[in-house]
């Protein structure tokens, strides 16, 4: 729990000038208001140098009479990750030092004006190195004050267990830096093997930022999970989809436009189930190419009005956005619904696979689509459900999966906070359960075990920071494809990826397709 010991809580960021506010922002800023139930005091310093900002709010607008900082916060608090028991924040770029009423883990040799960055520059561009490199970073440590400082620095390896995390190997130097300057280390830990690592600096035990890097990652085998019955129980699956009368139904809709036709489709998949999505033809003569494009967790599609050169048909599978009417979550942990090891026919995963290998039958069923050109799309939970898509049909004709999740879910408890949090909920409602059942129902749909039937071309993109789908459990599924395949590492990305990857995606994409532009 944090604690503090006056009434007023500052708090120091530096942050890029071109920060950009993620989903969950807000959460994280009504939780830390709540903790604190005083006045929260933001200073901002961006990284252009310019004099640090100071806002407070002038009233709560969130349901509780204290004070809040709703404007600056919202972008800063979006970007950090507070680990309250560590007193630490965590920046892509830069780090801050704080000070404020000087809480009982500040460092009093610090004042309100002073700050220490640390940057980490890998020496290899995406953070991804090759046995027998090194994995070799620099690390520059800025001070901001008008004093010098004499910093206990010391570096670590760690391995990316969050359920045990361990030191592999320490560095530690005592630096002189003087007053706006920076001073510059790089250090060099020995090839560790196969797998992700964090690099881990700590200045005078008080001001703390680390990076993760990856050694060698399509070499990393994660031990497959399936049970024994695992092909007969997708092979029984499939027949019970296909025993389904699909009875599709398209309108038009009114967000048509001079270039894309937009129709509301709606189709009965897996258990009789309604779900929804929304088709986009391109007004061009056909038969055209298309995409089918799958959300995040408990995310909501849209029609993709900006896309000239193929169909898209941006699905929600059961639970999810326009195909409530059968089930709906209500406030409910969607991934745990039907959770039952002894049934997992009945498990939600197994609906969500099969609502996207419907929502392929209505594409190929469409006189004006090529069915030999139909590729999948998503990211997050989308990225899981696009190797889940490719894997179960083979009428994909690619697979783009950004920084997936659903595969590895051993690995996913041993590198993510996510289950440590949860899984007591689990155990709440269902208190005969078990991890070995727990990890027994999972099993059926891990990406990972299903991998190896992907027959496509596979382009998968990695956010190297990623704490929400670990770097190890997307790599794991892709680790098991053997068609074609390709990756890219964003060694400063979290759980996201640049604008940049987008387009490249798109380019790869259409050139799957045989088109000129998506």
């Amino acid at each position: 729990m944090f604690k503090r010991s006056h009434s007023t809580l500052g708090v120091c960021w530096r942050i890029p000038s071109s920060a950009r506010l993620p989903l969950g922002g807000e959460r994280a800023v009504f939780r830390l208001a709540r903790t604190a139930k005083q006045a929260i005091s933001v200073t901002i310093v961006d990284t252009a140098g310019r004099s640090p900002v100071a806002k407070q709010a002038a009233r709560s607008q969130i349901g509780f009479s204290d004070r809040l900082l709703v404007s600056a916060v919202f972008l800063v608090v979006s970007l950090v990750t507070l680990t309250m028991a560590q007193t630490t924040i965590q920046l892509d770029q830069g780090w801050v030092m704080k000070t404020g009423d000087n809480p009982a883990w500040a460092d009093p040799a610090f004042d309100d004006s002073e700050l220490i960055s640390i940057t980490f520059k890998p020496k290899n561009a995406n953070g991804i190195y090759f046995a027998p490199d090194p994995l070799a970073v620099t690390i520059d440590i800025e001070n901001h004050a008008s004093v010098a400082h004499e910093l206990r620095a010391r570096f670590e390896w760690r391995n990316d267990r969050v359920d045990e995390a361990r030191v592999l190997h320490t560095i530690e130097e005592t630096l002189q830096i003087a007053s706006q300057s920076k001073v510059s280390q790089t250090i060099e830990f020995a090839s560790p093997g196969p797998g992700f690592y964090h690099v881990v600096c700590t200045l005078n035990e008080r001001v703390k930022k680390s990076m993760m890097l990856g050694c060698e990652p399509e070499k990393i085998k994660s031990p497959l999970t399936r049970e024994a019955d695992f092909d007969v129980f997708w092979r029984k699956r499939k027949q019970d989809l296909a025993g389904i009368a699909p009875q599709f139904k398209v309108t038009r809709d009114d967000r048509s436009t001079d270039q894309v036709a937009v129709y509301l489709v709606e189709m009965q998949s897996y258990g009789h189930v309604t779900i929804r999505g929304w088709y986009t033809l391109p007004r061009t003569p056909g038969p055209h190419p298309a995409i089918l494009s799958v959300p995040g967790y408990t995310s909501t599609m849209w029609p993709y009005l900006n896309r000239t050169g193929v169909a898209t048909l941006a699905l929600n599978p059961r639970g999810h956005g326009n195909s409530k009417d059968d089930l709906d979550p209500r406030g409910e942990e969607y991934m745990f619904l039907g959770f039952d090891p002894e049934h997992p026919e009945k498990y939600i995963y197994t609906g969500a696979y099969l609502d996207c290998v419907r929502a392929v039958d209505f594409l190929a069923s469409r006189p004006e689509i090529d069915g030999s050109r139909i590729g999948v799309e998503g990211g997050s939970q989308g990225g899981g459900l696009s190797f889940a898509t490719a894997a179960l049909d083979s009428r994909i004709a690619f697979c783009a999966p950004d920084i997936p999740w659903l595969g590895d879910w051993v690995g996913y408890l041993e590198a993510s906070q996510w289950g440590h949090e949860n899984y007591p909920k689990l155990f709440k409602t269902h208190p005969d359960l078990t991890f070995a059942g727990i990890n027994r129902l999972l099993s059926y749909f891990d990406t990972m075990n299903m991998a190896e039937w992907i027959t496509c071309p596979v382009l998968m993109s990695v956010g190297l920071q990623d704490d929400v789908c670990p770097p190890r459990t997307s790599f794991a599924p892709y680790n098991a494809v053997t068609s074609k395949k390709d990756y890219r590492v964003y060694p400063f990305a979290g759980h996201g990826v640049p604008q940049a990857h987008t387009r490249l995606k798109n380019q790869w994409m259409a050139a799957v397709l045989g088109i000129d532009k998506i």
